[in-house]
């Protein structure tokens, strides 16, 4: 009963969400028509674009830690009501999710039931009192809950249109129509990438800039319940910065402009955030991205996946129609999928594709014999 009723509430702010264009424009997840793919495209041309125009920008990948699991009830509750849902709908999901019995199944057996209260820290009121109940955590979808992703793309938007209210974020203009477009960056879930530029395309002013807006949005996400992920391989961010030598243009590394930009860990530590260099790529929504792109990291990321498939399937004695079913419906979706959002070339292409060809050829040959 508590999953149908999530159901229903996430398919009605949905619904309201679409058809009133209430979601952010850089929120992709949860929404029809919208894909990790595509938004891994757009954060693309966005490098792409500060390429061709030598406009200074920086770009900075926030993960967060335990996304659906922070989300406080009484700013989902909020933003539900933005979306139509009236205040008994809403007391009813959260109060059954604050009072809900739950157990852990492991391999040495069950656990004991416990109430909520019992597995959360428990938060204090106004006055000092302990609150009996957890008020923070959404579940993490289906059977759990079906509206944690609905959930945090409606508070998501919330904190993101604080920010554009602040003046954040890089402004596009439209070649066709003309029309400027404010974007934020690119978001699918908690994998989140933001941009930030500056009017008058000073350096200097882009870092102070990017600097002021991871503090007033680890404020807003912090407000919510949640807190960033301070790990290098999590949280990270690149500068795209450009000097002339002889009429040509060239991204300036690390050394050539020294930068560095603080944030806080989820112990309130006061940390830094991991520079790259714009040649060291990273997979962000299952693509290799980097500021200075030559394809190299996505063919080797990609060859990684067809080496890897190539030695699991390897020395298995397979029938005739599982090797066709592995040549033809696994490992190609997983190698063609990412492809939209590469500039490979002929030869990298190929050299991806030699590996999973040999292992047709192997795995054909086996069969038939």
């Amino acid at each position: 009963m508590f999953s149908a009723t999530c159901q229903i509430l996430a398919k009605r702010t949905m619904d309201m969400a679409e058809k009133y264009n209430l979601l952010a424009l850089e929120q992709y997840s949860s929404r029809k028509n919208h894909s990790a793919l595509q938004q891994a495209i757009n954060m693309r041309l966005c490098m792409d674009l500060s390429l061709l125009t030598r406009r200074p920008l920086s770009i900075a990948a926030i993960d967060l830690c335990s996304c659906y699991d922070r989300i406080q009830h009484c700013i989902a509750g909020m933003a539900m009501r933005k979306y139509g849902h009236k205040t008994p709908p809403i007391m009813c999901r959260f109060t059954t999710r604050q009072e809900i019995e739950v157990s852990l199944r492991t391999g040495f057996g069950d656990s004991e039931l416990r109430k909520p209260k019992d597995l959360y820290l428990i938060p204090i009121d106004a006055r000092g009192n302990p609150i009996s109940v957890a008020i923070q955590g959404v579940g993490q979808g289906s059977p759990d809950s079906s509206d944690g992703p609905v959930l945090w793309a409606i508070v998501s938007t919330a904190v993101l249109d604080v920010m554009r209210n602040l003046g954040y974020g890089i402004t596009i203009k439209c070649t066709r129509s003309g029309e400027s477009l404010n974007t934020l960056g690119c978001l699918f879930v908690d994998d989140s990438t933001y941009f930030q530029q500056s009017p008058t395309h000073s350096v200097p002013v882009v870092v102070e800039r990017t600097q002021l807006a991871i503090t007033d949005l680890q404020g807003l996400i912090k407000a919510t319940g949640g807190a960033f992920n301070p790990l290098q391989e999590k949280s990270y961010w690149w500068l795209m910065s450009y000097n002339w030598n002889n009429g040509k243009s060239h991204l300036m590394t690390k050394p050539a402009f020294p930068a560095e930009l603080q944030t806080q860990d989820t112990f309130d530590e006061h940390c830094l955030l991991h520079r790259r260099e714009v040649d060291c790529a990273k997979v962000i929504l299952g693509v290799a991205q980097a500021p200075k792109n030559d394809g190299k990291a996505m063919t080797k990321h990609l060859r990684d996946k067809a080496t890897n498939w190539t030695k699991s399937t390897q020395g298995s004695k397979l029938s005739k129609q599982a090797v066709c079913v592995a040549i033809t419906s696994t490992i190609p979706k997983s190698l063609k999928w990412p492809l939209a959002a590469c500039t490979l070339t002929d030869a990298q292409i190929k050299h991806v594709y030699a590996t999973r060809n040999q292992q047709h050829q192997i795995s054909t040959t086996q069969t038939l014999k």
